[in-house]
């Protein structure tokens, strides 16, 4: 983590960590975390078993208590990617005071519905959720 030379903290949470070039370029004038999701990276596995742990509400709790620790409730530029990217939105959302602003890709961050089209591709979702879905998530094209 690079302390603050000027500017917003950036807190970041992304599948892959930023190379320590990129942390450097915003590290100029930005205070830097990558946080990891719990359980995932460098963090811990929570006690226990089963998908029932890792639910959304989990993670919520975790980056909201490591951000106090963090002293990052100030306006701060959330960045994230997928899942992350939906807990910044979700933070941005619930918590205003903290955020200056929230960069994501690849977030679902609006609601999406198999009645209007808007949602993944039926047979395909089926097809990966099936006993054969790894093989097929795995299969190189051509």
């Amino acid at each position: 983590m690079r302390e603050p030379r000027s500017g917003p903290p950036r807190p970041s949470s992304t599948r892959r960590l930023p190379s320590q070039a990129e942390f450097a370029r915003v590290g100029e004038d930005h205070r830097c975390v990558a946080l990891d999701l719990v359980g995932t990276g460098g963090s811990d596995q929570l006690p226990g078993t089963g998908d029932d742990r890792y639910r959304f509400v989990e993670h919520r709790r975790f980056l909201d208590a490591a951000l106090t620790a963090l002293d990052l409730d100030g306006p701060c530029v959330f960045v994230g990617h997928d899942w992350r990217g939906v807990l910044a939105v979700d933070r941005a959302r619930r918590r205003p005071d903290t955020a200056r602003g929230v960069a994501y890709l690849e977030a679902g961050v609006v609601p999406v519905s198999w009645h209007d089209g808007t949602g993944p591709d039926r047979e395909l979702s089926g097809a990966l959720r099936s006993p054969a879905g790894e093989q097929l998530a795995l299969r190189r094209p051509g």
